[in-house]
Formats: structure tokens, C-alpha cells, sequence
């Protein structure tokens, strides 16, 4: 994946409104493996016939079949959640998505997968398009750093965008890692308390009252506790559940 700085390419007009990601990528075709056969997803329905053959779609028309940005009327990909079609406009070629509004969802995966969306105004949506029909093969530029698009006949349109997604791909996966150990240190705190008071209550004993970080817990959960840490003792299989003291002599000896 190549982060995403400036772009200068042909732009495909869609006029239709509410493509969503299951007209994107039909959901026959969501297990398929991520490669250049993505491109033949793309809007499959719309693009082919049953037996494989082309009907006849913007996609399908040179110049267009070479674009690397589409101009899209509202709500753009909207509907579920599937990345699958994001890879269908990557592997044609799609760089940057241009609409009035897009689905939030889409954007993200969008966002992950090098791939900009860019929300302007209807009306200049739809001036951009018009000119793109009449003067097939024309060109727009998006700036991401100035957050500008140059429309083909050199008007300048300013878009706003969240800072997270102009982060080049290589730091955003530094920051998802930072993220991910984070995340990891939390369950280990969590995991740390959870056996601290396990370990208490265990010594206590059924007779005896929770002290300490148990005693701000309820009986039941408590009860709760005594299963969690049957689970998480690593004790072998065909062995039912054992009380809380049980657990911790079990995961202190073997």
C-alpha cells in the first residue's frame, strides 16, 4: 500500500446515487482473496452480464477504465461494513473517492487501505461530474497535505478532513502498534488485579468475608470470579469447575 500524498489522474463521473458496498462488491464475492481479481468486482453486476461479458458502463469505456479518482453523488458507500470493497476500488485503481457523503465505515476502511475519500459540496460535486461527461478524460488533482481539489477547469475546492487519516501509512502503523501494546499492558494490569484478588478470596475461604480488592465486589461476583479462574488456571480438560481456592494451588504448583 502506497500512502497517499498528491494525485493527478483521470476522474470517472457516477452519477447514481446510494452506491453502497454490496453493489461495490457483491457479497458472492467477499471470501475471495484479496488480489488484481478485485478488479473485475468492481460494480460486478453493473459492469457484466451472467456469462461474463461486458455491458456497457462507464468503467468499461476508455478513458475511464484507466481512472484513479471517481466523482460520486451522496451517500457513497453506505450499507455494511465488508473491506472487501475498498479492495475492488484499489485493485481497479481508485485512489481518491469524491462525494457529497460518504458512509463512515467505508471511509475508514478506505483510510486503512491508502485509499482518501473527500466530501465536498452537492452542488460542486455535481458541476465536477457534468464536466467530466461532456470533456471525457479529464483530469483532477487532490492535494492531501493542502486538502485542496483542482477541479478540471482549475477552480480550487478546500476539503476538511480528520488529521488521523493524513498520517502517511508507515506512522499510522507505527501508531496502531502503539495502540495495540497499550491495549495488551491494560489486559495484563487486568489480568494482575484479577489474580490478586483471587488469591485472597482463595485464603479466606467460603466462611470468611472478602478484604481488600474483593471487597468492593459482590458475592455473585465473586462466584463469577471462582469460574474465571477454573478457565484461566490451565487446567486440563475433563476437570469441573473448582473453587477460587483450588484454582490458585493449582496455577501456583503445576
Amino acid at each position: 500500500m502506497e500512502p497517499f500524498t498528491r494525485l493527478i489522474a483521470i476522474a470517472a463521473p457516477i452519477d447514481e446515487p446510494n452506491v453502497d458496498t454490496n453493489q461495490l462488491c457483491p457479497t458472492r464475492f467477499n471470501k475471495v482473496p484479496r488480489g488484481p481479481g478485485h478488479r473485475n468486482i468492481l460494480l460486478h453486476d453493473r459492469r457484466f452480464n451472467p456469462d461474463g461479458s461486458e455491458k456497457e458502463h462507464l468503467l468499461n469505456v476508455a478513458p475511464f477504465d484507466r481512472a484513479q479518482i471517481i466523482v460520486a453523488d451522496r451517500n457513497w458507500g453506505g450499507g455494511s461494513s465488508r473491506e472487501s470493497a475498498v479492495y475492488a476500488l484499489y485493485e481497479f485503481g481508485i485512489r481518491c473517492v469524491i462525494a457529497p457523503s460518504v458512509g463512515d465505515i467505508h471511509a475508514n476502511n478506505c483510510a486503512k487501505n491508502g485509499l482518501l475519500t473527500v466530501v465536498l459540496p452537492e452542488a460542486e460535486c455535481a458541476a465536477m461530474r457534468k464536466h467530466l461527461r461532456e470533456h471525457p478524460g479529464a483530469t483532477v488533482s487532490v492535494d492531501l497535505a493542502a486538502q485542496t481539489v483542482t477541479d478540471p477547469q482549475g477552480k480550487v475546492m478546500h476539503f476538511d478532513i480528520h488529521p488521523v487519516r493524513k498520517v502517511p501509512a508507515g506512522r499510522s502503523r507505527r501508531y496502531r502498534a502503539h495502540g495495540a501494546v497499550r491495549r495488551c499492558l491494560r489486559i495484563v494490569r487486568a489480568r494482575i488485579s484479577f489474580a490478586t484478588s483471587v488469591a485472597v478470596s482463595a485464603f479466606i475461604g467460603d466462611a470468611g468475608f472478602p478484604v481488600g480488592p474483593v471487597a468492593r465486589r459482590s458475592w455473585r461476583t465473586r462466584g463469577r470470579h471462582r469460574q474465571q479462574a477454573w478457565r484461566w488456571s490451565g487446567a486440563p480438560a475433563g476437570i469441573g469447575p473448582m473453587d477460587a481456592r483450588t484454582a490458585f494451588e493449582y496455577s501456583r504448583c503445576c
